[in-house]
């Protein structure tokens, strides 16, 4: 049973701007973190009839949720600072934010799945973990996320420091997997 979860790490992702030519890789920041497969979640008795359930239908692990764990490295920066000492107006940080998103199969329109804290003035942020339940996920198998990532400005609309992929594996075969290596383990 996969009562704590089991992490997966993804390794750096260089964030673009569609449209924009291609500064090189990183020009923009890039993206790491993991993602957590949380099996359960809600309360015992519930869980304990819905697996009862899924045995009686053949189906397996019921998961609940996936929590990302998402940093961000050297990022662009979008704030504009004005400079006292020469009157010139200087770039020197952003206040970022991402969009995890995912294609809907049937429109083909991207479809919001979760939005993370904003960090104030910084181009290195850690953000808290955004979680999204499997439910929100348009089908089973593997599946492509996209990661926007904004600068959250007070006035005017958020501007767009860049855009990456994540290919999220099939959760479902994932977890079958870890339940049989864990069980080749216990004997």
């Amino acid at each position: 049973m996969l009562s704590s979860g089991h992490t997966f790490s993804f390794p750096p992702r260089a964030l673009t701007v569609p449209g924009q030519a291609n500064l090189g890789p990183g020009a923009r920041g890039t993206l790491e973190g993991t993602f957590t497969i949380i099996e359960g979640g809600e309360k015992a008795e519930l869980q304990r009839l819905r697996a009862e359930l899924a045995a009686l239908k053949g189906g397996g692990k019921q998961l609940a949720q996936l929590s990302f764990r998402l940093h961000g490295s050297s990022l662009a920066a979008e704030d504009r600072n004005l400079s006292l000492s020469n009157l010139s107006l200087s770039k020197n940080s952003s206040d970022p934010y991402y969009i995890l998103q995912t294609r809907d199969p049937i429109t083909g329109s991207q479809r919001k799945l979760g939005r993370s804290n904003t960090v104030r003035r910084e181009l290195s942020p850690s953000w808290d973990v955004v979680e999204v339940r499997v439910e929100q996920l348009p089908h089973t198998g593997a599946q492509q996320l996209t990661l926007e990532v904004y600068d959250q400005d007070q006035i005017g609309s958020d501007d767009l420091i860049g855009v990456t992929t994540l290919e999220l594996p099939d959760l479902q075969a994932l977890v079958a997997q870890i339940g049989r290596a864990s069980c080749r383990e216990r004997v």
